[in-house]
């Protein structure tokens, strides 16, 4: 029942917004964070062969990666908010 199409929960045959039927394709996307990190890896690795350090040290980076920008998104969502 409940008529064809593209699928929307109204029954009507409308098909919901997405993005893959209005943009048909391929995502474009950066490595630019990927190679990054892989670059901080590699800097670490020259040191002692310890797969766990090195991954240790890898992870902490991203971690680091990701305060600092989650910092700067509260930042500007403060300024946008209270200006």
């Amino acid at each position: 029942p409940g008529g064809g199409g593209g699928g929307g929960g109204d029954g009507g045959g409308d098909p919901l917004p997405y993005d893959h039927l209005r943009y048909p394709g391929v995502v474009p996307r950066t490595f630019a964070g990927p190679l990054l990190l892989s670059l901080f890896t590699r800097l670490v690795s020259f040191g002692p062969d310890r797969p766990l350090l090195i991954q240790s040290l890898s992870r902490f980076g991203l971690l680091i990666v990701n305060v600092l920008c989650l910092y700067r998104l509260a930042g500007a969502v403060d300024r946008k908010l209270s200006g």
